[in-house]
């Protein structure tokens, strides 16, 4: 992953590529048209595992910590690993973060998804992902643009 990470990386900034890596080689390669975002588009990580956690700080825009079967602590402790590599890697500023929420079948509970982006937001979160219910999507999707962002703001 971080070879092939290595490699777009130089194919969106360069002209020209010549790579020999372990799993990807390149010889002359072009990419064109070149991206829009400069030096090249903004890249966001999602995992919890170790080895991901450590790339994103040290390539990552955003990263999201996933949250199935999130114990008390794991965001703090993976936030911390991605926050360490990105201290190593002379980042620290560029790596932004993102919390969400698993989704339901029950119906949408504004208060509980408002407690939910509060406690992101307090951990340090800049982004929020939320899972609605597939059996209310629309109306909930409503309902949280309504009565939960706007909060937020």
């Amino acid at each position: 992953t971080k070879e092939g990470l290595e490699l777009m990386i130089k194919l969106w900034t360069q002209d020209e590529v010549t790579f020999d890596g372990k799993y990807y080689q390149a010889k002359a390669a072009v990419l064109e048209p070149k991206p829009v975002q400069k030096p090249y588009p903004p890249l966001l990580f999602g995992g919890r595992g170790d080895r991901m956690l450590k790339l994103a700080g040290e390539f990552a825009d955003i990263c999201y910590i996933m949250p199935q079967f999130q114990t008390p602590g794991v965001y703090e402790d993976s936030k911390g690993k991605v926050l360490k590599a990105a201290k190593k890697a002379n980042r620290v500023d560029k790596v932004a973060f993102m919390a969400g929420s698993m989704g339901s079948r029950s119906p949408y509970d504004l208060k509980e998804s408002s407690q939910k982006v509060e406690k992101a937001r307090e951990e340090g979160a800049s982004y929020y992902l939320t899972a609605l219910p597939r059996n209310a999507y629309i109306e909930s999707m409503r309902r949280f643009a309504k009565e939960i962002i706007p909060s937020f703001k």
